[in-house]
């Protein structure tokens, strides 16, 4: 699956899901933005920024919130159901990570 997004002229972009087991939260993005991961495995965001983030993941099958996480900081998330899980950053709500659970 493809996730498309604007460009700056408005042309629409596709973002493939990289397959990894760690994000960076960096210049409030998260890094990449749509992962792949298998059930059961472990998924690391790291907070490689100089300003505080948070993860969040509300889902029907899921409720997670790090809490703040300083510079530095990871967040270690364990998907055990398959889906589509979109997360977010509480601080800054425009960032924003989708994980596919295969």
């Amino acid at each position: 699956p493809m996730a498309e997004f604007q460009s700056s002229t408005g042309e629409a972009l596709a973002s493939a899901a990289v397959a990894t087991t760690r994000v960076s939260q960096k210049h409030k993005l998260f890094a990449p933005s749509r992962i792949q991961i298998r059930r059961g495995e472990t998924l690391t965001i790291v907070n490689d920024d100089t300003r505080p983030h948070n993860v969040r993941v509300f889902n029907p099958q899921m409720n997670f919130n790090s809490g703040l996480q300083e510079p530095g900081d990871k967040a270690i998330v364990k998907f055990e159901t398959e889906g589509v899980f979109d997360a977010f950053c509480g601080i800054h709500p425009s960032m924003r990570l989708t994980i596919e659970v295969k």
